[in-house]
């Protein structure tokens, strides 16, 4: 079983951005599950949302303790501290920063875990060229494009199939083209 976390603030589309994952993974033929945790609900408070994918029917129903996948949409939403502690060995994170991932690797080196693979994608920067600017960057939708890069285990055409299903024609194209960029750009290991 695949246990991946989205960390963003409300309003960046983390919730939905899991929902899409388990769609693009039910579209596959995998069992999934997603689910979202709220603090105070607001736009612009951290959120977590969750999603597990199997090939067999997922039986457990509580929280995630310890991910394969860490989808960081936001660096304000989570401690890097907490971030690191949190994923498996052998385990990914994939940030939303205009760092390269050998910057990145100093911050879990720190925290002890050389055993991590890391990404980096400007989210933000394709939020701007693709949305235009708004008062919270859109990114969920390209840290999915670069979490099919990243991860190989969900292709990106699948995740272009749910995007439909979640959003109307009009806002449909512009999720293509932000997940497809960040597929592009995704740097890392």
């Amino acid at each position: 079983m695949i246990e991946i976390v989205f960390y963003g603030r409300g309003g960046q589309g983390s919730v939905t951005a899991v929902q899409i994952l388990a769609q693009a993974a039910f579209l596959e033929g995998h069992f999934a599950q997603a689910f979202p945790k709220f603090g105070i609900e607001r736009r612009g408070a951290p959120v977590s949302a969750y999603a597990r994918i199997d090939d067999s029917p997922i039986q457990i129903r509580s929280n995630i303790q310890r991910f394969d996948f860490s989808i960081v949409g936001d660096m304000m939403a989570v401690s890097p501290v907490f971030l690191f502690r949190e994923v498996k060995a052998t385990g990914s994170v994939i940030f939303n920063v205009s760092k390269s991932p050998d910057q990145l690797k100093i911050h879990a080196q720190r925290s002890g875990r050389d055993d991590i693979r890391i990404f980096a994608v400007d989210a933000t920067g394709i939020s701007h060229r693709v949305y235009g600017e708004t008062s919270i960057p859109i990114t969920s939708t390209a840290m999915l494009g670069a979490f099919c890069s990243a991860s190989k285990l969900i292709q990106l055409s699948s995740v272009t199939s749910a995007l439909k299903e979640f959003f109307p024609p009009s806002l449909v194209q512009k999720n293509i083209e932000a997940a497809q960029l960040a597929f592009e750009e995704v740097r890392g290991d």
